[in-house]
């Protein structure tokens, strides 16, 4: 199974001060998805990649092995 450092990513989120929904409307999905990432009901890894790419984090930092 991947794991992924979430929290780095609503950590980020939030440093930029973006919404749930701002991110979502960037990387083409809905806040509903975003949420489902950030509690870690949503896994899929090119979503999460797409939002790591979009918050400038390098995906090494949030794909852990």
């Amino acid at each position: 199974m991947l794991r992924y450092d979430i929290e780095r990513l609503k950590d980020q989120r939030e440093f930029n001060g973006w919404t749930q929904r701002y991110l979502a409307s960037m990387i083409g999905t809905t806040a509903t998805t975003i949420c489902n990432v950030e509690l870690g009901r949503h896994t899929n890894p090119k979503t999460i990649k797409r939002m790591a790419e979009a918050l400038g984090l390098p995906w090494k930092k949030i794909h852990a092995r």
